[in-house]
């Protein structure tokens, strides 16, 4: 039996941007979307979003961020009156995952070159959800909140 289950990565707030900063860097997502979940299967269900990173300015300059996610231990998705958990990486093994760079959790660091034109960098977000959870069909989601500081 398989359930469909969708995971969002949607909500997003720059910080740091002021207008006296000569920079403006803004972070954007894609949806990380399990799809067919079965709850029989030995195995987890993985799947794969994006953050990506762009930033514009006045003349050559290097910009160093940092992108951190709402921390989540463990992270559930909920509907239908029902939850399911899952977590977040930064890396494809699945042992670091991504938060805000507190407690045992890690966050990307980076820079851009910024010039005439705008930069931008996109980071994968490895997404598993453990074997052998007892969810009944519906669609479940969770929206985690994606931070950029620059």
């Amino acid at each position: 039996m398989t359930r469909n289950i969708f995971l969002t990565v949607a909500s997003l707030l720059a910080m740091g941007a002021s207008p006296a900063c000569a920079q403006v860097c803004t972070a954007s997502s894609t949806f990380v979307a399990f799809g067919a979940y079965d709850p029989t299967s030995r195995a987890p269900t993985d799947s794969i979003g994006s953050v990506t990173v762009a930033c514009s300015g006045a003349g050559a300059q290097i910009v160093s961020y940092r992108i951190m996610l709402t921390r989540g231990a463990p992270r559930q998705m909920a509907g239908a009156g029902q939850t399911a958990d899952y977590q977040l990486y930064t890396d494809a093994s699945h042992t670091q995952v991504w938060g805000d760079c507190t407690g045992s959790t890690s966050c990307i660091s980076g820079t851009l070159v910024v010039g005439r034109s705008s930069a931008r960098r996109s980071y994968p977000v490895y997404a598993r959800m453990p074997a052998h959870q007892a969810v009944r069909p519906g669609a479940l989601a969770d929206t985690v909140l994606v931070r950029l500081s620059y």
